[in-house]
């Protein structure tokens, strides 16, 4: 009402505890909406690596396998269970094509990851879990935090066809310097002949 009063000790106490109820619901709708950007975000970040058509693989500093999206999972024929919590460097070439031993300190992919030495445009070739090569184009990110490696994002893509078309060209380019050098030969010899007048 209009008329002022003086508060008791009890009318006191209640109204500090309504001033902070008011407070802490104050800073829980703050909370809430902080919560609501974050989960968002988080949202739209998983919306883009899951749509990504290239791998995406997540590593710890140890090489040691964190996330991977669903082009890498394809790529590799594997499920979530068999990459994640793994060495990448154990499922991708746990030997090499002729069947010898990989090292891993043989491993361009390994050593950037560990080293934390960014790789570009690096051609290698990945096992799938089938036991067929599939040679692929990769590029390794260290991630660092506070300037302190955290892991690294290795991004890879098939080449397979890129592989194949470079193949057919070199071999047709075979093919058609075989061709023209063929005929080239035998006239190179006919002329000789006839120009040490062998041919009277």
């Amino acid at each position: 009402d209009t008329a002022p009063r003086e508060l008791d000790e009890d009318q006191r106490a209640v109204l500090d505890e309504l001033a902070a109820w008011a407070e802490a619901e104050l800073n829980n709708a703050s909370l809430n909406a902080l919560v609501r950007r974050v989960q968002e975000q988080q949202r739209l970040t998983g919306l883009v690596l899951t749509s990504a058509d290239e791998g995406i693989v997540g590593c710890d500093h140890d090489g040691v396998v964190v996330f991977a999206n669903p082009a890498a999972l394809a790529l590799l024929g594997r499920d979530e269970g068999e990459l994640v919590g793994r060495r990448l460097h154990d499922v991708v070439h746990p030997a090499r094509p002729d069947g010898t031993p990989f090292p891993t300190a043989q491993c361009a992919t390994h050593r950037a990851m560990t080293r934390g030495e960014p790789l570009t445009a690096h051609e290698t070739s990945f096992v799938r879990s089938d036991g067929t090569w599939v040679p692929i184009e990769q590029t390794v990110a260290p991630m660092r935090d506070a300037d302190a490696l955290v892991g690294s994002v290795v991004t890879f893509r098939d080449v397979s066809a890129r592989t194949e078309i470079a193949r057919l060209k070199a071999e047709f380019v075979g093919v058609v310097s075989h061709e023209l050098r063929t005929p080239l030969t035998s006239i190179r010899g006919s002329l000789a002949l006839l120009g040490a007048g062998v041919m009277g």
